[in-house]
């Protein structure tokens, strides 16, 4: 009886291997229907089990490299990996300026707005992200004048959104509601505009990005490649946190939307705004 060469699978401390039994060829006659949505005819002879197998799957077969898949599959689900699960999830679920844009922009434009605020943000993260991995990030880094400018231009567009917001608390119910449906009228390019410049213009995101994907990035492996993936990963955990958070405030929008409710809390995100952005104007490199 001719066998087809299979592999043997590592690390199993016998010697026959893969293939030296004729129910390990069973199994994979068995699976070929699912794998390959076409039907594969054969009997419990030798004979019409050669029959039964094309040219195609013995090439296949043979052509197997078992050991590498199991090292990507481990290479994939490594420590590296699993601890930077963790920490971009944690990181993504503390509160900062983001989440403070999408409240005021929930609150005072509606739930489509903070989610193309949230579209915005996410943006700026993933541009932040490319240029790192292809090293742009670096000028940034080493340019002190450079890097101080982009970061007041990031404080002072923060500081301003706030203001803004800080200025239509204090005015009176009656140009309130005038200001309340201006903002309802400024539609959803604006608020992703302010999502994505808010990211942009703060050159913290792009330091923190070139120096904290590389401790997940194992020797040997290519580094634009696994770069571009972890920051995926944290962008589309951004995305998915910050949307569940716009949808939980439109569950409550009958109650923040009150004009008393939606002025204190107006004013508090204007606030928080303008100290993230003086705490960005402070913080030295």
């Amino acid at each position: 009886m001719s066998q087809i060469p299979v592999r043997s699978l590592p690390g199993n401390g016998n010697s026959s291997g893969f293939g030296q039994n004729s129910n390990d060829f069973s199994v994979v006659f068995a699976l070929l229907p699912l794998i390959f949505g076409v039907p594969v005819f054969f009997s419990e002879s030798s004979e019409g089990q050669s029959k039964g197998l094309c040219n195609n799957t013995k090439k296949l077969i043979q052509d197997s490299d078992y050991p590498s898949l199991g090292n990507q599959t481990r290479n994939f689900m490594d420590s590296r990996f699993v601890a930077f699960l963790g920490i971009a999830a944690l990181l993504t679920i503390i509160p900062g300026a983001d989440t403070g844009l999408v409240t005021k922009n929930a609150i005072t434009r509606g739930r489509t707005a903070a989610f193309f605020t949230t579209f915005g943000i996410c943006l700026g993260c993933l541009c932040h992200a490319t240029a790192s991995a292809l090293g742009l990030s670096v000028v940034l880094r080493e340019s002190a004048r450079l890097y101080e400018w982009v970061k007041l231009a990031g404080a002072g567009y923060l500081m301003y959104i706030g203001a803004r917001a800080l200025w239509a608390a204090r005015k009176p119910f009656a140009e309130q509601s005038v200001a309340f449906k201006a903002e309802q009228r400024r539609g959803v390019w604006f608020s992703f505009i302010e999502g994505l410049f808010t990211n942009l213009l703060n050159p913290k995101v792009a330091i923190f990005y070139l120096t904290f994907l590389p401790q997940f990035i194992a020797p040997g492996e290519n580094v634009l490649r696994k770069s571009l993936f972890l920051a995926t990963i944290h962008v589309l955990m951004g995305l998915m946190w910050l949307c569940s958070y716009a949808m939980l405030l439109d569950r409550m929008s009958a109650i923040l939307t009150r004009p008393s409710v939606r002025r204190k809390l107006e004013a508090f995100t204007g606030a928080v705004l303008v100290a993230f952005g003086l705490r960005l104007a402070m913080e030295r490199r």
